[in-house]
């Protein structure tokens, strides 16, 4: 499985780092696997200091799972 086009456009759009943009893009390929696989509504929270990533990896999990056909949000 790879990350879609809008989702892989908004990550180099934030000039990460290889690391950080390896990292994201595991995650990310990561839990869009598991939500794809669930059968009934999800909710999730993500936790973590200030500055952290945490609003961005929500923003790029919504346009991911949306790109892959499912209805999402993401609420700060």
């Amino acid at each position: 499985m790879v990350l879609g086009p809008h989702t892989m456009q908004h990550l180099q759009c934030l000039n990460l780092c290889a690391g950080s943009l390896e990292a994201y893009q595991q995650v990310l390929l990561r839990l869009s696997a598991d939500f794809m696989q669930l059968q009934r509504p999800a909710i999730i929270g993500i936790s973590g200091a200030q500055g952290t990533g945490k609003s961005t990896l929500a923003q790029l999990l919504v346009t991911e799972l949306t790109d892959r056909g499912l209805c999402c949000a993401a609420v700060w």
